[in-house]
């Protein structure tokens, strides 16, 4: 896997986050992917439970976000990529514009 392969990985997920995109999603992940959400103690494990949260968090949602800047430092060698990256959100409930960082590591 190439370098612009696997930022590719990572822009593909905040887009179909921004779109709300099960289908986009779904495709993205393995049957067996893990989703931690570090600064919360929260884990999900496999792609049904992953999809599950957003499903969830898309039915109602409370805002809609736009994810843009983004930096990445991809390692060919182990497979992953730190992105970081500005969440800005938009609607009557939505939080306040923040920088973030995601690490993905694919195999």
């Amino acid at each position: 896997m190439t370098r612009e392969q696997i930022v590719a990985m990572s822009t593909t997920y905040f887009a179909a986050v921004d779109a709300m995109d099960v289908q986009s999603l779904r495709d993205l992940l393995t049957p067996n992917c893990v989703f931690i959400i570090e600064s919360h103690g929260i884990t999900y494990n496999g792609r049904d439970a992953i999809v599950g949260l957003f499903t969830a968090r898309w039915k109602n949602p409370v805002a809609t976000s736009k994810h843009d800047s983004f930096a990445h430092v991809a390692d060919k060698q182990t497979y992953s990529v730190a992105s970081t990256f500005n969440a800005r959100y938009s609607g009557p409930n939505a939080p306040e514009a923040k920088s973030n960082a995601n690490v993905f590591s694919l195999r």
